[in-house]
């Protein structure tokens, strides 16, 4: 019976939302009503009781193509090729309280069954707009509802900011290839107060996802970490004649659901791990230790724009 009020609600909801239009880009800006309302849902027993977001596997369309000079053009920077030598970082736990980590946390909302659910978000190049996967945030019949995210999660702990917006890429919905439009950008109502992370101006061969999986799977065997904790983990950069068209593929990574949205974070140039981030872990690749996010390039660009904007009205 509550699972289907929760149903009705989100239905009746989605009906009096408004989106607000754009250039391929659909934004959906929720009432004070909403924003007040998943405020008062998402209390700690909410948080701990909610769902992992299963991470979708790439589509067998976008993992026949290849893409050997994805990183020539059309990135919102210039980007060139480095290896960083003994960059390399286990499977660990993130401390929340120093970056890059102070700036990435959990996203939770309500999907349009009425699940309540969770992924992974951050904060980055502006201190009112978060970062994730589209997935989180919306499926092809609409956007979610009672988005709240908690920076710095970790076993009750963090710092609550209420969702005023949501956007993501049409092509998301629209293309027979997905997983390359697979981020979104939101807007807090309340700025951030750590240095956020910036986008990427150099793409390197090693990088670190970051993310709430619900378990990790090491030498074969699931270890559970039930998404209570952020957790890190190095991994390398598929080759060019293996990764799919406009994504980055990222192995040796054993992280799975809840890590939807996460950032892929470069080390630093100088040694650790830097403060920028590459892209959002969107897609399962070819095995579970695979994860694929899109490029950032000119249509993640103009969406971050807008969301930075306010959405606003064409």
């Amino acid at each position: 019976m509550i699972a289907a009020r929760i149903a009705v609600t989100v239905a009746l909801l989605a009906v009096a939302r408004s989106v607000i239009p754009a250039e391929n880009i659909s934004c959906q800006a929720f009432t004070a009503f909403e924003i007040n309302r998943a405020k008062r849902i998402w209390t700690e027993d909410q948080k701990r009781a909610a769902t992992p977001v299963l991470m979708p596997p790439i589509s067998l369309s976008e993992r026949l193509g290849h893409d050997p000079n994805r990183f020539a053009s059309g990135l919102p920077h210039a980007f060139s090729m480095t290896t960083l030598a003994g960059s390399t970082f286990p499977v660990q736990l993130s401390d929340k309280t120093t970056p890059p980590f102070e700036s990435v946390g959990k996203l939770f909302f309500t999907d349009l069954s009425g699940a309540r659910d969770w992924c992974t978000a951050s904060f980055t190049e502006d201190p009112h707009v978060l970062m994730t996967a589209a997935h989180c945030v919306r499926s092809s019949r609409g956007f979610f509802i009672d988005l709240y995210f908690t920076r710095a999660y970790a076993f009750g702990g963090g710092e609550n900011f209420s969702i005023t917006r949501a956007a993501t890429l049409d092509e998301w919905v629209t293309s027979a290839k997905p997983a390359r439009y697979d981020v979104a950008f939101l807007m807090t109502k309340d700025p951030a107060t750590v240095p956020q992370l910036t986008f990427a101006s150099i793409l390197v061969s090693q990088w670190t996802a970051v993310g709430y999986p619900y378990q990790v799977i090491l030498n074969g065997y699931p270890t559970v970490y039930d998404g209570s904790t952020m957790i890190h983990a190095d991994g390398n950069a598929a080759p060019a004649n293996v990764t799919p068209k406009g994504m980055i593929l990222m192995t040796k990574v054993p992280l799975g659901k809840g890590t939807s949205g996460g950032p892929f974070i470069p080390p630093a140039v100088a040694g650790g791990i830097g403060k920028s981030v590459l892209t959002v872990a969107s897609n399962l690749g070819l095995s579970p230790n695979q994860l694929v996010g899109p490029v950032f390039g000119k249509r993640a660009k103009e969406l971050f724009d807008h969301v930075k904007a306010g959405c606003p009205r064409n």
